[in-house]
């Protein structure tokens, strides 16, 4: 895992779902960072997470730009998942922030 996560913030705010979640995608994804596992697998993986919670955290690794995630087909929830570079992201921790 890229240590700007803790020292540009990216952690902060996180859900403990949400981690895991990252976590396991960093964790299975190829050289690309992408992956294939369906919600099922993943869930069981992660302590059989429920779906609720397995959507929601992958609802707010998205928001935070952490993620991509495409459908393998409409009305489904498994897919592919892409963990993305950090490059392009602002650091949210505030301006004035000197922890770390």
């Amino acid at each position: 895992m890229d240590h700007r996560l803790i020292r540009e913030g990216h952690l902060t705010g996180l859900s403990t779902a949400e981690f895991a979640l990252y976590a396991f995608l960093v964790l299975v994804g190829n050289a690309d960072g992408v992956s294939f596992y369906r919600q099922e697998k993943i869930c069981r993986y992660l302590g059989e997470m429920d779906w609720g919670l397995f959507q929601t955290a992958r609802d707010g690794l998205l928001q935070a730009d952490l993620i991509a995630f495409q459908p393998f087909h409409a009305g489904t929830p498994n897919g592919f998942y892409q963990v993305l570079s950090l490059d392009g992201l602002g650091s949210p921790t505030s301006p004035g922030d000197t922890n770390g």
